[in-house]
């Protein structure tokens, strides 16, 4: 069964108080700081990932869509918000498809409950990002790429000076 998670971009970065800050400063740094988070979240959850930027504001704006290692980023054209983008992208979604959806905007989370997806707000996300990447420290500080004990074979393959450095950049 495929897992769908649509992520309302700047809801996430008003709710996310590193991403708001940073945000402050450099937009563009804040979207392209959660575009990687997601990227790095994607490859550990295996789950599909559309993340969806309001561009409902900028004149003439005809809307993109745009692919980063395996994760689908979305520009709303003009006229149209993030909202609406993943409430039809939800509603065309089969049923047998899970579905969540990663806002804290209250009225979308009611939409999507109706539609079937599920809704996690905000902080929830952050902590599903946080745990998949504590799992991932264990498992490489561990050297076992699989459930069975298997050694990972790069592991095998690195000198005990750049294993060293990687555990050290990893800490």
């Amino acid at each position: 069964m495929q897992t769908n998670l649509f992520v309302d971009g700047y809801n996430i970065i008003g709710a996310w108080q590193e991403l708001t800050k940073l945000k402050d400063v450099d937009l563009e740094a804040a979207r392209r700081k959660l575009i990687d988070e997601m990227v790095e979240y994607q490859a550990t959850s295996h789950y599909r990932i559309v993340l969806v930027f309001d561009g409902h504001l900028v004149k003439n704006n005809k809307g993109t869509q745009e692919v980063y290692s395996n994760i689908e980023v979305i520009y709303t054209k003009e006229g149209e918000t993030a909202d609406t983008m993943i409430e039809r992208l939800v509603a065309h979604l089969p049923k047998y498809h899970r579905t969540y959806v990663a806002t804290s905007d209250r009225v979308e989370q009611e939409f999507i409950l109706t539609k079937g997806a599920l809704r996690i707000s905000a902080r929830e996300l952050r902590l599903w990002i946080k745990e998949a990447k504590l799992e991932t420290k264990k498992i490489l500080k561990r050297g076992v790429s699989t459930q069975r004990g298997a050694r990972n074979a790069l592991d095998a393959q690195l000198s005990e000076s750049l294993r060293q450095a990687l555990k050290k950049m990893m800490d």
